[in-house]
């Protein structure tokens, strides 16, 4: 590759007299223009700090530019600070603005402080800075300012001189330890032990630059060169270089090379100077920019990058090592390249180019081929007359016309195939034999002139210098191939890659397709390469790539997977080098290996990508395109960039609002960002420094090791939306296109704290305090269970208890039964029945004997009825009465009437009282009320509902028992069963009974409980 690129550019330049335009390289320059983000486009100063940030001084503010992208320096536009002239920055690396109007602005990289004469400055017109010391210097019109970088202290220094004219500071300088400055209208001065003293009276001097012992002194018309100590002491220059008016130089550290900014303000010759000894040399036209006033130098010294300010178009970029070197050679249609022994032959669209070392350089034009083939031709006219199926070349064709399609080196000779016919070069690169054989594909291949023809066949020229061939027509066997666009070899074989057909090979006399005859059915291809004697390697028109070997007979076809990496819609390029996969397109050179995926395009220089032909040597990769070549270094092409200690967090938004906090120098200094839970909506910038091609990086993402990773993007800025609280390790994926280098960062570790309630602390909290919780609840349902079981068994004691009281209740209430049956039906009672019923029969009293004994019989079986029951109705123990003192009537002798009254508020059937109840009372009145002297006797029964209660008095007209002798009083014992009774139904004792006793007669009452009464009813 040194070989051809001594050829190109400094043999043709230097021995043969080709003019530098016609092999001069062009450079890869990028323009930035307030459309990009600038102030202004009159850049005025420029810096570039150690952390790879450039910071670029316009008439209208500031902006800085980082990973490629311009940003607005917002402190700048807060503080009103434009028509910056110059930046530097101090030993602690903060940086310091020089603005012609405003004073200085100060920036520590998370605030910006503006210093004005109000504030101690001689002067707001700053012209220059210098960092020296513990101080910065700030030139201006009258003198200058010394601002102590820590304590911020300013000392001002006036110059005393004669002129009524500002003198201007416009640099200052150092040598051996002592500060200089220069002005623009009184001379040069020291400032040494802060004394200002004139050292020289030189004028007019615009920049100083010095690199060991040598400045460099910019004057209105010329740059001169002074030892230094020479300048210091006034005396001449060694000498001087044409360039007016430069505003700034810098010198490259590696190649030492010393570039000048030129303004020449009122001349139109300013723009980029190169200074190499006392050359001078002007490259502003190949740097390819379109203004020629120029303020500011700044060099990226890893990657080579110019960056270059101008006074009309903003900022210019380029790049000195890009990728692409391209060489117009006079925008030329490159056709073909070939190398052999020291000769290069270059063919293109106006003829060919052969290079050497020797004397035997050559340059073939159009008309040199058009007279050969003139001279030729007549040599061939007898065989073609004779050979009529033989194509038929158009003499008519001007040498402006003719077209070359295909050349090929055959023996270090060279072959050309083009609309004219087919010609030889000899060894020494000079025309040798002609051919009158049209094809645009060919090779030769064992001894034989293999030819594609315009009807879609192959004719193979077995002795082509009696052009004597056979012709294998695609029309009666399939297996020729047709419409070729590619043709290689080997030793063995010829490959054919059809646009319509597919894949052919002619082996040992014989054409094969393998659409045909084998599992490869792609039709429409573009290119074929070899690897190496069984490997090949093909690519169609739809941008497939497939792997083709042949092992035995048998062809092994493998897709490979590159094809879905392809940038580009048409593949024009196809090569195989030393492991890597070269594919040229509309879009630039894809470049594939095993680990890595490259993309070579406008971006890295090769900004022609209609690829016509290419050439290999060494690392390098010759392209020819329509309008020149290009020449890519592959070995550079895979140098690695790490990232990890470059990509930064450079912006963060949370919840719509931006995050300021632990920022510093535009970059998040943190490793971990810990929000709330409500702050889970974040939006990420980063962005990578000392990236030669930003446009080059894609990236994808993930929060988790174990998610999938985002799609690819190219914007530098991650959005994350609703994300749960957690803690996140942000990975980002960056693919560098340009090296194929991948590298997994991780810039932030990003906290969601969750709410308060899902705290470990407060779950734990919440975990003790629920198993108190569960412990007191526990404790106190054993607790209440003990009472309840406590209560249950007390209950079931009580319950004991009361269904042994209810027992022996029940037992009282069937003795009182069976004793008030017995005191009902005492014996006494029923000889008085008995004998009453006697007498009706002594008497012969039929008729009242049978009527008595049926009502003793019927007041018999309701007696022994109602003793079974607990209740009967009102009106069942009231006919019962009747019954009973109708019997009772049948033996007395004064008849017991019986008057019954009622006041009740429901019907006599439906109120219930125990069987009986006032039976043994009107038993009583009959038996000891009713004395012979009481001749119309009367009980009377009284019936009504009072206070929910039932009350029935029994009321007689006897003698009332106190008028009986005390002696012959008691209480029967039916009525002490009825008092019983009464206390039993109300189940506590009270007063149910009573009696009134006069001697008009007796009253008794009775009190039952209606409620009871409506019970039983229901």
């Amino acid at each position: 590759m040194k070989f051809l690129l001594k050829f190109l550019c400094v043999f043709l330049l230097s021995i043969y007299g080709f003019s530098q335009e016609t092999f001069e390289k062009k450079y890869l320059t990028k323009n930035y223009t307030a459309l990009d983000g600038l102030p202004s486009n009159e850049v005025r100063s420029l810096f570039r700090d150690t952390r790879g940030i450039l910071w670029i001084g316009t008439k209208s503010g500031i902006s800085t530019k980082y990973f490629g992208k311009i940003t607005l320096f917002q402190p700048a536009v807060d503080l009103e600070f434009s028509n910056v002239l110059d930046i530097t920055s101090d030993s602690a690396k903060n940086i310091w603005f020089a603005s012609y109007g405003q004073g200085i602005l100060f920036y520590d990289g998370t605030k910006a402080v503006r210093y004005t004469k109000k504030d101690g400055l001689l002067s707001n017109y700053t012209t220059a800075l210098f960092s020296f010391g513990e101080y910065i210097y700030a030139g201006s019109k009258k003198g200058f300012s010394r601002i102590h970088t820590k304590t911020f202290k300013i000392q001002n220094f006036r110059v005393d001189h004669s002129s009524e004219e500002d003198l201007v500071i416009t640099d200052f300088f150092t040598h051996k330890g002592n500060l200089y400055f220069t002005t623009k209208r009184n001379g040069v001065y020291s400032f040494i032990n802060d004394r200002i003293i004139e050292v020289n009276n030189l004028k007019d001097i615009y920049r100083t630059f010095i690199t060991n012992d040598t400045i460099y002194v910019s004057r209105e018309n010329n740059i001169e060169v002074y030892k230094t100590i020479s300048f210091l002491n006034k005396q001449l220059p060694l000498y001087s270089l044409p360039s007016k008016q430069v505003w700034d130089f810098y010198k490259t550290k590696k190649d030492h090379i010393i570039y000048a900014a030129s303004n020449a303000v009122s001349q139109n010759d300013g723009g980029i100077k190169v200074i190499e000894g006392k050359k001078i040399t002007d490259k502003t036209s190949h740097f390819d920019m379109a203004d020629f006033k120029v303020f500011a130098l700044e060099f990226d010294e890893t990657n080579k990058v110019l960056m270059i300010g101008s006074q009309n178009n903003g900022l210019y970029q380029v790049y000195l090592n890009n990728k692409a070197e391209y060489y117009p050679y006079k925008k030329r249609n490159i056709i073909d390249f070939h190398h052999v022994k020291g000769r290069m032959y270059i063919m293109h669209s106006e003829g060919l180019s052969v290079m050497g070392y020797n004397d035997d350089f050559g340059d073939l034009k159009l008309e040199d081929f058009k007279r050969f083939q003139q001279k030729k031709y007549r040599k061939w006219l007898p065989l073609l007359k004779s050979n009529t199926c033989f194509q038929k070349i158009d003499t008519d064709i001007q040498a402006k016309n003719i077209l070359f399609y295909k050349s090929m080196l055959v023996n270090n000779q060279l072959w050309i195939s083009s609309n004219i016919g087919v010609f030889q070069l000899d060894n020494s690169g000079l025309l040798e034999n002609y051919y009158p054989i049209l094809t645009n594909q060919f090779t030769l291949f064992q001894g034989q002139f293999i030819a594609t023809t315009s009807d879609g066949g192959i004719q193979i020229f077995t002795d082509i210098e009696t052009l004597t061939y056979k012709n294998f027509s695609c029309k009666r066997n399939s297996d020729v191939p047709k419409n070729v666009v590619n043709i290689v070899q080997n030793e063995n074989t010829v490959l054919f890659a059809s646009a319509t057909d597919g894949l052919f090979k002619y082996e040992n006399g014989v054409f094969y397709s393998f659409y045909k005859h084998t599992a490869f059915t792609e039709q429409r291809l573009k290119k074929i390469v070899y690897i190496d004697e069984n490997r090949f390697l093909v690519a169609t028109e739809f941008n497939k790539l497939f792997f083709i070997e042949k092992k035995g007979e048998v062809y092994k076809v493998v897709k490979s997977r590159f094809s879905e990496k392809i940038k580009g819609n048409s593949i024009d390029l196809l090569a195989y080098y030393q492991g890597k996969v070269l594919v040229g397109t509309n879009y630039g050179l894809n470049i594939f290996n095993d680990k890595t995926t490259r993309l070579i395009d406008k971006d890295q220089g090769f900004f022609n990508s209609i690829i016509t032909s290419y050439y290999l040597e060494s690392n390098y990769i010759i392209v020819g395109t329509t309008e020149g070549f290009f020449a890519i270094d592959l070995t550079d092409v895979a140098t690695q960039n790490h990232f990890s200690d470059n990509l930064r967090i450079s912006g963060i938004t949370i919840q719509g609002k931006p995050y300021t906090k632990d920022f510093c120098w535009g970059v998040f200094k943190e490793k971990t960002l810990q929000l709330s839970y409500q702050e889970n909506s974040i939006d990420l910038g980063f962005l990578i420094g000392k990236v030669e091609y930003p446009e080059k990086l894609s990236f994808r993402y993930r929060l988790k090791p174990n998610e999938e990773w985002s799609p690819y993007f190219t914007d530098p800025s991650i959005k994350l939306s609703y994300i749960e609280p957690d803690e996140y390790q942000v990975e980002i994926e960056v693919n560098n296109l340009d090296t194929g280098y991948i590298e997994i960062v991780q810039p932030l570790t990003i906290i969601i704290n969750p709410p308060f309630y899902k705290t470990w602390k407060f779950l734990f909290a919440v975990f003790v305090f629920s198993s108190l919780l569960v412990f007191l609840l526990l404790r106190y349902r054993i607790s209440v269970l003990k009472k309840k079981h406590r209560k249950e068994q007390e209950l079931q004691e009580y319950n004991n208890a009361q269904k042994l009281k209810t027992i022996q209740l029940e037992r009282r209430i069937t003795n009182t039964k069976l004793e008030a049956l017995r005191s009902q039906m005492n014996p006494h009672f029923i000889f008085n029945v008995l004998n009453s019923l006697q007498n009706y029969i002594i008497d012969n009293d039929v008729d009242n004997a049978l009527y008595f004994l049926s009502k003793f019989s019927k007041l018999t079986r309701e007696t022994l009825n109602f003793s079974t029951l607990q209740f009967i109705t009102l009106k069942e123990d009231l006919d019962f009465i009747k019954l009973y003192i109708d019997v009772e009537n049948m033996r007395l002798d004064y008849p017991v009437s019986l008057h019954i009254k009622k006041n009740l508020d429901f019907n006599e059937n439906d109120l219930m009282v125990p069987p009986m109840i006032m039976q043994p009372i009107v038993e009583n009145c009959i038996k000891h009320a009713f004395t012979r002297q009481i001749t119309q006797p009367v009980i009377e029964i009284s019936v009504e509902m009072l206070f929910s209660k039932l009350v029935i008095r029994i009321k007689d007209n006897g003698i009332g028992y106190v008028n009986q002798k005390k002696e012959n009083y008691h209480e029967s014992k039916g009525i002490a069963m009825v008092k019983e009774r009464l206390n039993l139904l109300h189940n506590e004792k009270g007063t149910y009974y009573t009696a009134e006793s006069s001697e008009k007669g007796t009253v008794i009452t009775l009190i039952l409980p209606i409620e009871i009464a409506f019970t039983k009813q229901k």
